[in-house]
This record gives C-alpha cells, sequence and structure tokens, in this order.
C-alpha cells in the first residue's frame, strides 16, 4: 500500500506527465497482481480486516442434580441417552446438603461422560459462596480442563448478591480460569438477590455484564411454578405463565447478544413452601399436575426456538417416594415431550465438488448438506491425501494424480453423526493449444507478459519523445 501511495503522490504533484505516470501507476498494479498471484498459485487472496465469528453455542439438553460421586451414575445416563438428551449437569458441591465429591470422583465423572459422548455441566451448587477465590475451583480446573472439550463450567447454581459484586465475582473466575488456557464454556448466571420472574421489568438488568476474551458465555436463569406463589393454580394459568420463558429468553440474545442454556427446571410445586392440595408425589423429585403442565409447556416452548435446558432433578439422594437412584426421570420425566434428536429421523449428510474434473494444484471446492438431526451442525473432512479441513464449504488442491477418497463427517449439536464418502478421480489437465492455451494455462505468464508489453510501450513513448526533443529544440515543442 504504501508504494501505491507513493505513486499517487508522484501524480498529484506533477512529478511525471499524465499518460506516463498512469502507465507506470499500472505496472505497479499488475507488478504487485503478478507477485501475489504467483504466490498463491492462482487464488488471489481478497480477506481484509477479517474478524473471527463468534463461536457456535453448543444446544445442551439433560438432567441435572446428578453428583461427581453418584453410585447411579450411569443408571441415570442410561436413561437420559435413550431418551434422547445430549448431557447433564453434575454437583461437585451442594451447600444445602453439605456434600463435596472428591477431585477423584470429578475426574471420574468427566471420564464417564465422555464415554458415553455427552457434555458434563459441572455445577457449584451453591448460593452465597465466594466462587471467585474457592479453591476447590482451582483444583477441579487443573484436574480436568484437558480431558474433555464437552465440559460447561457453572461457577456458581444461583448466587445471590449485589449486582456489582456479583459481576466483579463473575469476571475474576473468567480471567482466572482463563489464564489457564482454558477454552470451556462458562454458565453466567442472573442475580438471584434482584430476579422475581421472566416477566419482571427489571428482568435484563439483572444480568452481570462480564467479557470473556473466547466469547463463550452462557446466560441462564432458572424459573418454576411453585403453589405459594400463583394463587391462580390451574393448569392453564401454568401454561401462560410457562410462555414467558421464551419470550425473556428472545429478549436476553436480543439485549446482550449471548446464548443462553436454562440450567435448571422442573416439575416441583414447593420451592420450599407448602404443596399444593393435588399434589401427586411430594419431595424433590416430586410433582403437581399444574406444575408438571408448566414445565412440559416450556419444555416445547424452549424446543421450538432451539434453546437448551437441563431439567431437575435425577440421580438417588432425593428420598422421594418411588424416585429409587434416577430421581424424576421416572416420577414424571417420562412424561415430558422429548428432545427432537429422539424423534427425527436420523442425521444424513452429502456433498458435491466443484469443477467436476480435477487437476493437480487447481482449487477444488467442497459444499455439503446436512438433513435431519439437531442444529447447528459442524463439518469435518479428510481428503484421502493425509490432510483435513473444517466447515460446510472448504477448499483443498491435489498435488498429485490419482484417486482420492473424500470423507466427510457430519456433527449436530445432540453429537450425533454421519458419515459419506465420495471418490476423486484427479487427471493430468489436456496439453493447451497454440499459445493462447499457454497464457490461459498460465496467468502468472500473462501476467509478466502483460507487464513487458505495457513497459515497452512506455519505453517506446520516452525514446520518441526524446529524439524529438533532440531534433525539433526546446522552444518547439508543442
Amino acid at each position: 500500500m504504501y508504494v501505491i501511495g507513493l505513486a499517487f503522490s508522484f501524480l498529484s504533484h506533477r512529478n511525471l506527465g499524465g499518460t506516463r505516470g498512469w502507465l507506470l501507476v499500472i505496472i505497479l498494479f499488475l507488478g504487485i497482481f503478478s507477485t501475489v498471484e504467483a504466490y498463491t498459485g492462482g487464488d488471489l487472496p481478497v480477506q481484509l480486516g477479517l474478524v473471527a465469528a463468534s463461536p457456535t453455542p453448543p444446544l445442551v439438553r439433560g438432567w441435572g442434580g446428578i453428583f461427581a460421586d453418584s453410585q447411579s451414575l450411569q443408571a441415570n445416563l442410561d436413561i437420559i441417552k435413550a431418551r434422547g438428551y445430549n448431557g447433564f449437569r453434575c454437583m461437585i458441591y451442594n451447600s444445602d446438603l453439605g456434600r463435596t465429591p472428591s477431585i477423584a470422583s470429578i475426574v471420574n465423572a468427566v471420564n464417564v461422560a465422555k464415554a458415553n459422548g455427552l457434555w458434563i455441566i459441572l455445577d457449584h451448587h451453591a448460593y452465597t459462596d465466594s466462587f471467585d477465590t474457592d479453591p476447590q475451583w482451582d483444583q477441579v480446573v487443573a484436574a480436568v480442563k484437558d480431558l474433555y472439550p464437552q465440559i460447561i463450567w457453572q461457577p456458581q447454581n444461583e448466587p445471590a448478591y449485589s449486582l456489582p459484586t456479583l459481576t466483579t465475582m463473575y469476571q475474576n473466575w473468567i480471567n482466572k480460569v482463563r489464564a489457564t488456557g482454558d477454552t470451556h464454556w462458562i454458565v453466567v448466571s442472573i442475580d438471584y438477590q434482584g430476579f422475581g420472574a421472566p416477566g419482571d421489568s427489571g428482568f435484563l438488568s439483572q444480568f452481570p455484564q462480564v467479557t470473556d476474551p473466547l466469547n463463550k458465555i452462557f446466560y441462564d436463569f432458572h424459573d418454576y411454578y411453585f403453589y405459594q406463589y400463583h394463587p391462580a393454580w390451574s393448569v392453564s394459568d401454568a401454561q401462560a405463565y410457562a410462555d414467558n420463558v421464551p419470550v425473556a429468553v428472545n429478549s436476553l440474545i436480543s439485549a446482550y447478544g449471548r446464548p443462553v442454556l436454562i440450567t435448571e427446571t422442573g416439575a416441583d410445586a414447593s420451592g420450599g413452601g407448602s404443596w399444593p392440595p393435588d399434589t401427586v408425589v411430594a419431595g424433590s423429585a416430586g410433582y403437581a399436575p399444574e406444575s408438571l403442565a408448566y414445565v412440559s409447556r416450556e419444555i416445547s416452548d424452549l424446543h421450538a426456538i432451539n434453546t437448551g435446558y437441563i431439567l431437575w432433578t435425577a440421580d438417588d439422594w432425593t428420598g422421594t417416594q418411588g424416585a429409587g437412584a434416577t430421581g424424576a426421570l421416572n416420577i414424571w420425566g417420562q412424561y415430558l415431550p422429548l428432545p427432537a434428536s429422539s424423534l427425527n429421523p436420523p442425521l444424513t449428510g452429502s456433498f458435491n465438488y466443484q469443477p467436476s474434473q480435477v487437476f493437480p494444484n487447481i482449487t477444488v471446492t467442497f459444499s455439503a448438506t446436512a438433513n435431519n438431526g439437531n442444529s447447528p451442525y459442524t463439518y469435518s473432512w479428510a481428503f484421502g491425501d493425509g490432510t483435513t479441513g473444517t466447515g460446510q464449504e472448504t477448499t483443498h488442491k491435489f498435488s498429485t494424480t490419482g484417486t482420492y477418497n473424500v470423507t466427510l463427517t457430519l456433527t449436530d449439536s445432540a453429537l450425533a453423526q454421519s458419515t459419506t464418502s465420495q471418490s476423486v478421480t484427479v487427471v493430468q489437465p489436456p496439453p493447451p493449444s497454440g499459445w493462447i492455451g499457454i497464457v490461459t494455462q498460465n496467468t502468472s505468464l500473462f501476467s509478466l507478459a502483460l507487464i513487458g508489453l505495457i513497459a515497452g510501450l512506455t519505453l517506446t513513448m520516452l525514446i520518441g519523445r526524446k529524439r524529438r526533443k533532440n531534433r525539433l529544440g526546446p522552444n518547439n515543442l508543442p
């Protein structure tokens, strides 16, 4: 750019004659074109100031309340997977029960999640703890951050502080974990000290405003249909109240541009207060018809707007009658609308490539199409020559002739996968016909020839003008 600017500076100061000056600028442009073209093999980059896109958030749906040291961990995960869910929320601490699983058990839970192909949300299930200085988090992050990419951190379950204090605590926690080289998603919760309900006028103002160099932050809020807060207790009232949730989610995304993951919701009708007279089952894993109608409607609404959620509660600690080792999974969980991954046709993928006739060292564009499954999708390519690529559309050059087996692996947000392959045959190009063929097959040669032609014309004009000057004398020049 400095060279081009210098050329225009010469012109603006009349250091060069008009025609000759413009010819020199053209030569400069063509020289730059030829140099870049030669180095890029004919593919001119037109990428100026590109900014990396925000990462695509995972769509996680599952069940929570499962302790890292649970003896029933796999039993719960078997049901979760069978119903089409793709994640679970795992407690590494619970202040209500005073239970702190060991670091070894947390490592084991992450490895079990990995073996089952499930997302795992590590939940510090507390309310007023100083999570940003809690040494347990330092130990947990150091122990598991490199074990599995599908970990999500939840620094605090339902934090209740002043908003400035909570914002500082979250920012400290984010800074500390990113300083370790961690790259996982982080859940930032609403300030429960000021949170009433999703439809409240102050709802949006209760979220901490934090920064993350990786921009991998989920916003989160929890809500239930509790008997003590809803005197109009009825199925219709519960469903109308549930319809506030997707409205709140969309307003939150619009306001702050962050994805939302609701890490806790369920059919608990008490919330620490009295149970309604029509309670079916009382207890942490219990429900009433109205509270079940609420969470069923909420889940359907969240499916419609493609938002993740975690249901409360599974596992063997609840003491709820009939809950056994799996909590609410088999008390009321079987009545819920299931994730689309358990109902849709299987995920499939296909791809095509251009040009259809492939020569060595030419750019081939591969374009993929995903069908069924749960968006967003990730696309991984293996080109059969030891190289790989990513993205729905990608390019590749084959260096030598031969037949290559190109494979596309498609993964959806529920971690379902589909693989498809095609053979791509690379052949030698036909010999060029005459000098036109030579030029069209060699753009670098064409560029250099054009530069030479323009330089020759320019030189001829300069020599001719000098001869005229010598012959006519300076006073006779036009």
